[in-house]
């Protein structure tokens, strides 16, 4: 049996995505996609937080700096850093999708045991300029 999302979900998508009901059939019929889109008020409820723990030679970032994004992935900006460095925020990413993935799967979602990440500079010594280091976290939004 194919189970169906609610109305309001349904017109979110279709307001603010532009899906159309056949991609919104597709949903439906796809237990794990079904599950994710289920999952978006939860994901909504949720912030992704980084917070820099240590930093080398790092033009931009500081011990204590914050990079703040919402449950899609949208950066906060009055809630992070001034100077926001994409070379950090490149390690980001993945957390992102373990997240969501937590959300959807009925897990914890800062329960990640993996939960450090550092930027892809790789310093002076090695031709880079300095480093980062960041814990990821998840906080109510």
């Amino acid at each position: 049996m194919t189970k169906k999302l609610d109305d309001a979900t349904k017109e979110a998508l279709k307001s603010q995505l532009g899906y159309t009901e056949a991609q919104i059939n597709i949903i439906e019929e796809n237990p794990k996609q079904f599950e994710m889109m289920e999952s978006i008020p939860l994901l909504i409820s949720k912030k992704l937080v980084a917070t820099c723990v240590a930093a080398k030679n790092c033009a931009f970032n500081k011990v204590g700096d914050r990079y703040v994004f919402n449950g899609f992935g949208a950066m906060i900006k009055d809630e992070s850093c001034e100077t926001p460095c994409l070379w950090a925020m490149n390690g980001f990413m993945p957390f992102s999708l373990m997240v969501y993935d937590r959300i959807a799967s009925g897990l914890d979602p800062d329960g990640m045991h993996l939960d450090h990440v550092t930027c892809p500079d790789a310093g002076c010594k090695y031709g880079g300029f300095g480093s980062a280091m960041f814990k990821i976290s998840v906080e109510d939004a």
